[in-house]
C-alpha cells in the first residue's frame, strides 16, 4: 500500500456455518466497515471524530502524551531464550527525542527499536542493523509501551533475557529505576480508518486496527484442548492495569512445536520456569497457571510490544485472531507506510 493512500474500506469474509460471524469477528467486521476514509491530508491537528485519513498527531491539548525516561540506570540478569546463554541487560536514561535504543555491550554500536530494523519474526521478534542484533525484544517493548517510556538506552549482548517468560520482571525493573517526566511532547499514531492484515474469518489469522479513543487490544485464540477458545479484551488505563492484568502472563508453546524448534537449534534457553508447555491432553508445568486465560493474555502482551516498534504510541483498537509476530509486524509495517512523514 503506498504510504498515506486511503483504501476504500476493509472487506471481510463470512465463513461461519450460519452465515453470521460470531460476536468477536462480527464486531471487528462491523467496526471496520464503519471506518470509511473521506480523504484529506491534514497534519498535526487535533483528531476529528468525522473520519479522514490516519495521521500522526502531536496533540496540543492536556491529554497529549509526555516524553518519559528512567530516573536512573539499573541492571538485570537472566538467560537468553534462543541462545540459552546467561545474559544481562542495563537500562539507562536518555534525553528527550532520543527514542529507544539497543546498544551492544561489546561493540558499543546502537540499534533503534524500530519497525525498519526487523530481522525475524520466527517464534520471537528480532531486530538487526548491520552487525548489531537484538533478539526477543517483544516482552521488554511491551512493558516500555505500557509505562510510556519513550527514551531509554538498553545495553545487551544480542538478546533480551527471557526471565520467567512474561513481562513482570521488566515492570519491576522500570518501577525500581523510577520514571522521569521530560519536557517534551510525544507523537501518537491516531487511527482514523481501518488497517488490516488478513480477512476476518474465524478459521484464519487476521489483525485489524480501527479508530478508538484510547488504546485497546482484543485477542481470540482457538486451539485444541486443553486450551480451547480463549478471548480477552484489554483496555489500557495505566501501568498498574498492565502490570496486574497482562504482564504476568507467560509465553506458551506446544510440545510438538518445541521439538521442531529444538531441531532447528532454537529456544535453547526454554525451561518449564519460563514457558507454559502444553501437551496433547494437559499442561505439563507443575505450577498452576497465573490466570485461567493466561495464554490469550500473553498474546495481548506480544501485540502491545510489537506495536511499539512503530515508534509511536497508538490510539486505536487492535483486534487479533490467532496471529503471531509475523502478522503483528505486518500490521505495524502497514501503519509505518501510512505515516505522512516517516522518521529517518
Amino acid at each position: 500500500m503506498p504510504g498515506g493512500q486511503a483504501t476504500p474500506k476493509c472487506r471481510f469474509q463470512d465463513s461461519s456455518p450460519g452465515g453470521g460471524l460470531p460476536a468477536f469477528a462480527a464486531e471487528a467486521a462491523a467496526s471496520a466497515e464503519q471506518a470509511r476514509p473521506t480523504g484529506g491530508s491534514e497534519r498535526l491537528r487535533p483528531r476529528s471524530r468525522e473520519g479522514g485519513r490516519s495521521y500522526v498527531s502531536t496533540m496540543s491539548n492536556s491529554r497529549r502524551p509526555i516524553s518519559h525516561d528512567q530516573s536512573r540506570t539499573i541492571v538485570l540478569y537472566g538467560q537468553g531464550l534462543q541462545s540459552g546463554l546467561k545474559t544481562g541487560m542495563i537500562l539507562s536514561p536518555l534525553p528527550p527525542d532520543s527514542g529507544i535504543l539497543f546498544r551492544n555491550i561489546t561493540t558499543g554500536k546502537t540499534l533503534p527499536a524500530s519497525i525498519d530494523c526487523i530481522e525475524s519474526t520466527d517464534f520471537c521478534t528480532s531486530l538487526q542493523q548491520g552487525c548489531i542484533t537484538a533478539r526477543t525484544v517483544e516482552h521488554l517493548m511491551s512493558a516500555l509501551h505500557a509505562y510510556r517510556i519513550t527514551n531509554v538506552l538498553i545495553k545487551i549482548s544480542d538478546e533480551v533475557p527471557i526471565m520467567d517468560g512474561s513481562a513482570h520482571a521488566f515492570c519491576h525493573l522500570i518501577e525500581e529505576a523510577g520514571i522521569a517526566e521530560q519536557d517534551a511532547a510525544v507523537e501518537e499514531f491516531v487511527v482514523d480508518r481501518c488497517y488490516a492484515i488478513g480477512q476476518v474469518r474465524l478459521d484464519a489469522k487476521f489483525i485489524p486496527v480501527e479508530p478508538y479513543d484510547g488504546f485497546r487490544v482484543t485477542y481470540r485464540l482457538n486451539y485444541p484442548p486443553p486450551l480451547g477458545v480463549q478471548e480477552f479484551s484489554y483496555e489500557h488505563q495505566d501501568s498498574t492495569s498492565y502490570r496486574d492484568e497482562i504482564a504476568p502472563a507467560r509465553t506458551f508453546a506446544f510440545v510438538k512445536e518445541v521439538e521442531r524448534m529444538q531441531e532447528l537449534g532454537l529456544i535453547a534457553g526454554g525451561r518449564l520456569t519460563n514457558v507454559v508447555l502444553i501437551g496433547e491432553e494437559k499442561i505439563i508445568n507443575s505450577t498452576p497457571l497465573r490466570f485461567p486465560d493466561e495464554c490469550v493474555r500473553h498474546k495481548i502482551l506480544d501485540v502491545i510490544g510489537d506495536v511499539y516498534l512503530l515508534g509511536r504510541m497508538l490510539r486505536g483498537h487492535v483486534r487479533a485472531n490467532m496471529t503471531g509476530h509475523t502478522e503483528n509486524i505486518a500490521l505495524v509495517q502497514k501503519l509505518r507506510a501510512a505515516m505522512p512523514h516517516p522518521r529517518e
